[in-house]
């Protein structure tokens, strides 16, 4: 009896695939990211004894017109990936604003962290600018950009 190889390939093929674990085909390789999620930046680092790492800042969008900021410390580890988040600061003044977090960045300096975050009402509307003064994971100050 001969065996026709149009067969024998999808017949091996098959049995071969019952032999692997199902777990080892994800459903979905895509990290899984909420879709209020409208923005996430990583920016300037911070250094607090022996640990170090960045900033990163998030804003989501709850609801239509309306934003949030929350600031995070995200370590770095000893092979230099991103470890573990050592505080998260929600900054719930900015949920308070009319209007959508268009851009925001940070810089540090000897006073510590300042981040300038641009809130527009609407697309026919100048944005405004805000500042945000971290003085730690616990302190900060919120309040309009003067020129």
């Amino acid at each position: 009896m001969r065996h026709s190889p149009t067969l024998v390939a999808p017949i091996l093929g098959a049995w071969l695939f019952m032999l692997v674990p199902f777990t080892a085909f994800p459903v979905s390789a895509e990290p899984v990211i909420p879709a209020t999620i409208t923005q996430v930046k990583l920016f300037a680092a911070w250094e607090d004894g022996d640990a170090a790492g960045f900033y990163r800042g998030i804003v989501t969008v709850p609801e239509p017109g309306k934003a949030t900021f929350t600031l995070q410390w995200i370590a770095v580890g000893p092979e230099g990936q991103l470890s573990e988040i050592r505080h998260s600061l929600p900054i719930p003044e900015v949920e308070t604003l009319s209007g959508l977090v268009v851009d925001f960045r940070g810089e540090v300096d000897t006073q510590g962290l300042t981040v300038f975050i641009d809130v527009q009402e609407s697309p026919d509307v100048l944005e405004e600018t805000y500042v945000l003064y971290v003085d730690g994971p616990d302190a900060y100050t919120f309040e309009g950009a003067s020129n």
